[in-house]
Parts: C-alpha cells; structure tokens; sequence
C-alpha cells in the first residue's frame, strides 16, 4: 500500500489535452456538401458514390435532403445531381431497402420546393434580362437613326 502511494505521488500529471487553433468545427451535412464540391468534374462523383454502401446512401441521402431543408445557401444542382447518381447507381438496392423511402419522400419534396424556388428566381431574372436587352437594342437604333 505505501509503495504504491509513493508510486502515485512520483508521477507527473497528464497534461490536458488543447484544442489546435487551426482546428475548424464542421457539421456532418457540411462537410458532405464541401467533398462532393470539392470533386473535380462531375464524371468523377459516380466513382465516389459508386463505392458506398448502401446504408452510407442512406445517410447521405438524407444529408442531400436536409441541406436542401435549409433556406441556407447550397448548391441545388449539385445536390440533385448526387441524388439523382446515387439512386441511378444504387436503385436496386434502395428499392429493397425499406427504410430509406422516408428520407426519399423528404428528399423528393425538398428537391422539387428548391428547384421550384430556383426556376422561378432565374425564371424573373431572365425575363428582366430580356426586357432589358431588347430596351438597349431599341435605345441603340434610336441613337443611330439620328
């Protein structure tokens, strides 16, 4: 007993262990998002999402549909574009996978309100283009008619 007290005051105490500065804190969903924006073409996430199983398809279906949940900036196209890859990759699987037909549902409404949302964002921005463009084309004859 007194060897082992004297064993236990001899030894120094572990230092904490710090946090490093560089260190960032990055949620799941997002550093899902950053790698599969980080892919360097598009013909190169089929190979990336060719290698997961399909419980990970699940998990990051459901990344895809929550990150579309969010009014937060995220890239729609890329979302769909994984989506759409990773059930044409794995189909047959995710159709004899029960439960991944919740996050399915979630993913198709959230996908369909985003693009929705997109198309008529870009919809009113090319029609002003238009507008636009034809108004100086019309203000550019007048000027040189004269």
């Amino acid at each position: 007993s007194r060897s082992y007290a004297v064993g236990r005051q001899a030894s120094p105490p572990v230092p904490a262990v710090e946090a490093s500065p560089n260190a960032r804190v990055v949620s799941n969903r997002r550093y899902v998002l950053s790698r599969l924006a980080a892919l360097p073409s598009a013909a190169d996430l089929e190979p990336a999402l060719l290698v997961l199983p399909v419980d990970l398809v699940a998990v990051l279906l459901g990344f895809l549909a929550d990150a579309l949940d969010r009014p937060a900036a995220c890239d729609v196209e890329l979302c769909a574009r994984a989506s759409a890859c990773a059930l044409r990759l794995h189909r047959r699987a995710v159709a004899a996978h029960a439960p991944l037909r919740r996050p399915l549902r979630k993913l198709r409404t959230a996908l369909r309100a985003r693009l929705d949302a997109e198309r008529a964002l870009f919809g009113e921005n090319l029609a002003a283009c238009r507008v636009a463009a034809l108004r100086s084309a019309g203000e550019g004859r007048d000027e040189g008619g004269d």
